[in-house]
């Protein structure tokens, strides 16, 4: 599996604008050939559904942020009223799929290895390591040079001739920096509304 940016940055240094599947697909052929990337491990289903698990559970999460942010402003006791009717119903599905993602962890003994590793790290939760763990399964085969800048968190020169750029970080997996972030702001506790 090839990062899908640097193939493409690969057809533009190659003077390959447009994109069509044809170059597509010449473009693939030739980057194969060219850098003769190595596979990396293919995402099993079991990591695939623990990723739309928890996609769906940040999904649940945003949508009761988001009523409970409108029940604040509305000041009609009909739309409180609707909102809370909603509320209540994302708040059950919530729990029931923190459940359902906990048994399904729990019948890995590998992730249940993986977590209990995991969390022996000051600053990481149960949250922490589920996300670690679904988005980024490297985790344990690559240096942390290589973690650090699959994650997008190292960062990198900019640097020509006399010039010394800043030292930036791009690209990488939002979802990741997004729970880091969240880590060094408010901690991994477990969630409350």
């Amino acid at each position: 599996m090839i990062n899908p940016r640097q193939v493409r940055d690969f057809a533009c240094s190659l003077g390959i604008l447009a994109k069509t599947d044809k170059l597509d697909a010449r473009v693939l052929a030739e980057f194969a050939f060219r850098l003769q990337p190595q596979p990396g491990p293919l995402t099993t289903r079991q990591q695939q559904e623990l990723n739309h698990l928890l996609s769906r559970r940040r999904q649940l999460l945003q949508m009761i942020q988001m009523e409970n942010n409108c029940r604040e402003i509305s000041p009609f006791a009909r739309v409180r009223q609707s909102i809370a009717t909603n509320l209540d119903s994302w708040r059950r599905q919530w729990a029931d799929l923190e459940r359902e993602i906990d048994d399904f962890v729990r019948s890995s003994p590998l992730w249940v290895q993986q977590e209990t590793f995991l969390r022996s790290t000051p600053g990481v939760g149960s949250q922490t390591a589920l996300s670690l763990q679904a988005w980024l399964p490297e985790l344990g085969t690559l240096n942390r040079q290589q973690v650090s800048a699959l994650v997008g968190v190292a960062p990198f020169n900019r640097d020509s001739g006399l010039l010394k750029g800043r030292r930036m970080i791009r690209g990488g997996r939002h979802k990741i920096r997004q729970v880091l972030s969240r880590i060094i702001h408010e901690g991994d506790e477990q969630v409350s509304f």
